[in-house]
This record gives C-alpha cells, structure tokens and sequence, in this order.
C-alpha cells in the first residue's frame, strides 16, 4: 500500500493539497517502510491520475477543495483531511488504521477561495 502526503520545505503535512512536493510512503505488514520524493504535477486531475498510476491508496493531506476531493474519490483515492505535523507520523497513523477517512459524500468546508495561501500566490488549485 502507498500513502501520498503533500509536504512542505520541512517535511511536513502541507496545509494545502496541490501539486508539488509530496511523499510517497510504502507501507508493508501494517508499517512504514520506507519514503520517497516526487514532484506531483500541478492541477486537481493530473495530481489525483499521477498519484493513482504510482499505486498511492491514500493521501493525508492538511485543507483539500471540492474538486481536489472529487479528482482523487474518481481515482479511487481516499483522503485524510485536516492534518498537521510530520508525515511520516501522519502515514505511519494512517497505516494503523487510526485516521479516520472522508466520506465520499462528506461536505467539504474548506476550498480554495478559503485556503489562507490563495491570496498569497498558491498555485495549488491550478
């Protein structure tokens, strides 16, 4: 099982889901094994097929837009929301089953628009 995570320059839990830098997590016998670095490419169904053709299952993720949501449930993806700190922490959280995932009919309350970088030039909804 593979568990993508949208990072920042410190290696954590990015507040925003978007194309750019992510780790992907290996996970085997219910544990971390291992991650690595990609470069996601930018764009909701572009980032959502990139991650889908890499076999990631799961992506944890700080806030997520509507689209972002329907992008990856089309792939097949399921998604934690609303977390913080490292990730490895966060995919080692979620490899034991203790996130919890958003429903595929779940409201989102966050969006773009609402993100607190979408004024400050984030690309990440492009």
């Amino acid at each position: 099982m593979k568990i993508a995570v949208p990072i920042d320059k410190d290696g954590a839990v990015s507040p925003i889901f978007g194309g750019g830098a992510f780790k992907i997590f290996e996970v085997k016998e219910g544990k971390v094994a291992y991650g690595i670095d990609v470069e996601v490419p930018k764009g909701h169904a572009v980032a959502a097929g990139f991650l889908s053709g890499m076999g990631v299952k799961d992506v944890i993720c700080g806030k997520i837009g509507e689209d972002a949501v329907k992008s990856l449930n089309n792939a097949g993806i399921a998604i934690y929301p609303e977390q913080t700190g490292d990730a490895r922490e966060a995919a080692s959280l979620c490899a034991e089953g203790k996130l919890t995932p958003l429903d595929a009919g779940d409201t989102i309350e966050s969006s773009c628009e609402s993100c607190p970088l979408h004024a400050s030039g984030c690309t990440g909804c492009e």
